[in-house]
């Protein structure tokens, strides 16, 4: 199990031409976003750009992975809802939070934005049901981060057990069907009947593990009040 890289580790392993397992980034096949996703984040690192995905659930708290933190101090800033790079309202990150053991971490803003938050799930999606992941990593192999918001229907493989997340968490296992994610694409959402069931945290080129947003609800609430 490969844990999803951000961008920047995914460019300096194409420029040093490195052999490494796959990683979570853009969604490779899917569809482009042309409308919608109101919810969707982009996570910016201050002078690195575009790095990881992400979703606001409410007016200061943007949930993404926990990989997606800096280790070196950098600075974090977000996009809401735009669906190419670099649009919709933007924000700083003056607070993170994370929790002890899963690959979620949320993300509280300078700033209050009015947007459409994303719902979140209470129980995790049935096995079999085939739902809709979004992101904004790479499109294919040694390449470059989307310029557009895109999605992809995966099928759920299966769900708790020994189905982990990157920390060891709880979470949902899935098969691409029309696509599956790669670099950047981590801490994007999974989502199922209109509600987010997923962290987008780890996987390889066929199967992806997202982070259950059910399991761990009862610390989002605790933190965000959603």
């Amino acid at each position: 199990m490969a844990i999803r890289r951000t961008c920047a580790v995914a460019a300096i392993a194409v420029s040093a031409v490195l052999v490494s397992a796959p990683s979570a980034g853009a969604i490779e096949g899917g569809e482009i976003v042309k409308e919608g996703a109101p919810w969707n984040a982009q996570i910016v690192w201050e002078s690195r750009g575009l790095q990881c995905s992400g979703s606001i659930v409410s007016a200061e708290w943007v949930l993404t992975a926990k990989h997606c933190l800096p280790d070196d101090g950098t600075a974090l800033s977000v996009w809401i809802g735009g669906l190419k790079q670099g649009e919709g309202q933007a924000a700083k990150v003056d607070r993170t939070e994370v929790p002890d053991k899963a690959d979620i971490a949320l993300l509280h803003l300078d700033r209050k934005i009015d947007a459409s938050y994303v719902k979140l799930a209470d129980s995790d999606p049935a096995i079999g049901s085939e739902d809709t992941i979004y992101g904004w990593g790479l499109t294919g192999p040694n390449t470059k981060p989307s310029d557009v918001l895109k999605k992809a229907t995966v099928r759920v493989e299966k769900v708790g057990g020994d189905c982990l997340d990157a920390y060891g968490g709880s979470s949902v296992c899935v098969v691409g069907v029309t696509g599956y994610a790669r670099s950047c694409d981590s801490g994007g959402p999974m989502i199922s009947g209109g509600v987010q069931v997923g962290v987008l945290s780890t996987g390889d080129d066929k199967r992806d593990q997202y982070s259950s947003v059910a399991v761990n609800r009862p610390w989002i609430t605790k933190i965000t009040g959603v």
